[in-house]
């Protein structure tokens, strides 16, 4: 995962490493796990709502990244 952040004042990339198990690959496997223990009396997942923030988010990143400069959340 490539995040922008400032470091001693100028905006760079960094990395984090996904965990091993943890990509794509499992994604799927992980999704119908979530879904079963729902079926079975769970917790449901993220809602709605959280993608709607997570999007957010994300286009504020994007905004920064393309403008260079910190921008708000609401």
């Amino acid at each position: 995962v490539l995040i922008g952040t400032h470091m001693d004042g100028e905006l760079v990339d960094v990395k984090h490493p996904i965990p091993e198990g943890e990509g794509w690959g499992t994604a799927f496997a992980r999704e119908h796990a979530c879904f079963a223990a729902m079926c079975e009396g769970g917790s449901p997942g993220p809602s709605g709502e959280d993608g709607a923030a997570v999007q957010e988010i994300l286009d504020a990143m994007y905004r920064s990244s393309n403008e260079g400069r910190e921008v708000e959340v609401s």
